[in-house]
């Protein structure tokens, strides 16, 4: 858990550094598909996550695998041999935001890719084993968040077998994916 506020705007500093490269490559996306909060070259700010009081630095020890069924680490059925692991912590990360939800207080998914796993744990000390896999902000909204969108249980939920009437082709897939943006986009600009 970071409180430190020097340490927090180093954080972000990491993070605005590697939104550039992000940027760069979200542009080569469809339009319409481009994720809205890496839309403003003119911005690289981390919309909402920097003035949060505390950041939860999610870390996991991977040599844990040892105690999960060796066959998961050769069948790629669920991913790949890291799979469970991953699994595992994006579990324990949900449920933080689960805690933090019931609390009233807003959170943040904020997913820490390569470039920019080893300089925060150069920052915070964080042992080269283990893996910094998420950063959960945390505080009081400032805003009343937009109720998300969901699909309708009926769209999703197949009773006793797959409802083939529920498959979508590509175009259904690609326009139900623009829609999804067009609905998401508003809660970006808030």
């Amino acid at each position: 858990m970071v409180k430190d506020k020097s340490l927090r705007d180093k954080i972000v500093q990491i993070h605005r550094e590697t939104r550039r490269h992000g940027r760069v490559i979200e542009e080569t996306r469809v339009k319409e598909l481009r994720h809205p909060g890496y839309g403003d070259p003119a911005s690289d700010e981390p919309a909402g996550f920097k003035d949060a009081p505390v950041f939860i630095v999610v870390c996991a020890d991977p040599r844990t695998l040892q105690a999960t069924v060796l066959a998961s680490n050769f069948y790629f059925g669920e991913g790949a041999p890291m799979a469970t692991f991953l699994k595992n912590v994006g579990n324990a990360t949900m449920l933080i935001h689960l805690a933090a939800a019931s609390l009233g207080l807003g959170s943040q998914w904020v997913s820490v890719n390569n470039t920019w796993e080893g300089p925060v744990k150069e920052l915070l000390g964080i042992p080269r084993v283990l893996g910094v896999h998420t950063i959960v902000p945390i505080g009081y909204p400032a805003y009343k968040v937009p109720p998300p969108y969901r699909r309708k249980l009926n769209e999703i939920v197949h009773y006793d077998g797959y409802d083939k009437s529920k498959f979508r082709t590509d175009e259904q897939i690609s326009e139900f994916l623009v829609g999804l943006r067009q609905r998401t986009t508003p809660s970006y600009r808030v």
